[in-house]
Formats: structure tokens, sequence, C-alpha cells
């Protein structure tokens, strides 16, 4: 429903997971945009002027620092900018529009800029600000996790890996990557009885029979990292 200001506000809604693309006309509330189609037929918002802003709800699952792209396009030749509040008003960040990479109101391109964000369901309000009287048109947002930024907890989540390397000076090498995490090998005969272990951090070598070489035989390698596990079956000549 519209008040005498142009607002509109779209309630009861539910959160938009930040899995899916934001589309820019499925606003829950929002001051003087209005919804357009493009050249295929596509909503998008647009005629934008100065002082304009859209507000969207969205679920995020884990806080920390995500990358925000926009879809948009302008026929402008002056730059505007794009500015993301929380719900308290703090400056998330920005994204530019660009002139020079936009050649008309249906030539789209994207933006992109790093917010953070903390974990769980909050508004995201959009505000255009720029010098001319229509600024640019928005087809949607996205958001994604920052891939140069990831939690630790997903770092320790990555895959262990053990390979044998050729290694003059023992018996038995192998190396071992275990991203971010503590790893221990212990290195056992085909009889089950116990040879010996080593232990290390992250990317390592670890050894076996160096300076008493192992008697020929099966043995097996037990790697262990966090909650992962690998047995190599290993050959001594």
């Amino acid at each position: 429903e519209f008040d005498g200001n142009l607002k509109v506000t779209n309630a009861p809604f539910d959160p938009l997971e930040i899995t899916d693309k934001i589309q820019a006309e499925n606003y829950v509330a929002m001051d003087g945009v209005q919804i357009e189609e493009d050249s295929l037929g596509t909503p998008n918002i647009g005629w934008i002027n100065d002082g304009d802003w859209t507000q969207y709800y969205v679920n995020i699952p884990a806080a920390g620092s995500y990358v925000l792209t926009g879809r948009v396009a302008t026929g402008s030749e002056k730059e505007s900018v794009i500015t993301v509040t929380d719900s308290t008003g703090k400056i998330l960040g920005t994204l530019s529009v660009d002139p020079a990479k936009s050649k008309g109101w249906n030539d789209w391109y994207e933006s992109s800029t790093k917010i953070t964000l903390p974990a769980g369901k909050q508004k995201l309000t959009f505000t255009y600000t720029g010098e001319d009287t229509y600024l640019c048109n928005v087809d949607w947002y996205n958001l994604k996790a920052d891939p140069t930024a990831l939690p630790q907890a997903k770092m320790h989540n990555a895959s262990l890996s053990v390979s044998r390397v050729p290694y003059s000076h023992a018996s038995i090498a192998l190396m071992v990557n275990a991203p971010a995490n503590d790893y221990v090998v212990h290195l056992v005969g085909v009889n089950g009885k116990f040879i010996g272990s080593q232990r290390g951090h992250g990317e390592g070598l670890a050894e076996f029979g160096v300076g008493a070489p192992l008697a020929p035989g099966m043995y097996f390698a037990i790697v262990k990292s966090a909650s992962q596990q690998k047995t190599m079956k290993l050959t001594v000549h």
C-alpha cells in the first residue's frame, strides 16, 4: 500500500536466503523507485532519483565477510553510488555505478564490494545517490561468503591428503597435507606391531626407517587429522 511519500511496505514477509539472488523489485519497503521491465521483459527497478532507497529482509547463515554484487545499468553520464546500511543506519559498504561500464539503461554489468554481516535475520537498506536526474537501473543483488576470508572452522574441514614420496634417507616417507590442522601418522606392521609415530601441523613429511632401515615387508600407515582418517598400505623392499 502507498502513502503520500510514495513509500511501500510489503508485510508480512519472509527473509530471503542469501543463496538466492535478491531480485531488486522484491523489496519489503522503498521510497521513490519504480518497477519496470528491461528489453527482454525482465522486471527491474528504475526511475531512481537521488535519495531513493529500497529495503530487503535477508537471513545470514553465519557472521563474517560477504561479497555483495549488484547487476546494474545506467544511461547517465555521471557516476552514482548505492550505499548499504543495516537497521541501525551503520554503513556496511557501497557499490559504484560507473557510466564507463554501461552505455544504456539495459546495458547490464556487475558491481561488487565486501561487507561484514552478523548472523541471523536482518534488514538491509540500499540508498541511491548521484547528481543526475535518473541514476541507474538495478536487476538484482547477490550475497556470497567472501572466499578470501573463510572462517577458521571452514578451513579445519579441508580435505586431508597423504601421498608416498621417494626419499633416499628413509624406508617410508609420506607427504601429509592437513590444512590448518594437527596430524599424526602411526605406522604398524602387517601383523599389527606398532613401529612408530610422527606428528606435525599443516603440511609436512613423515619419515620412518631413518638411520635404521625397516625390514622388507608390508606396513600400514594410519593418518589422523581432526575428524578425518586415511589408511595407506605400503611395501618396503
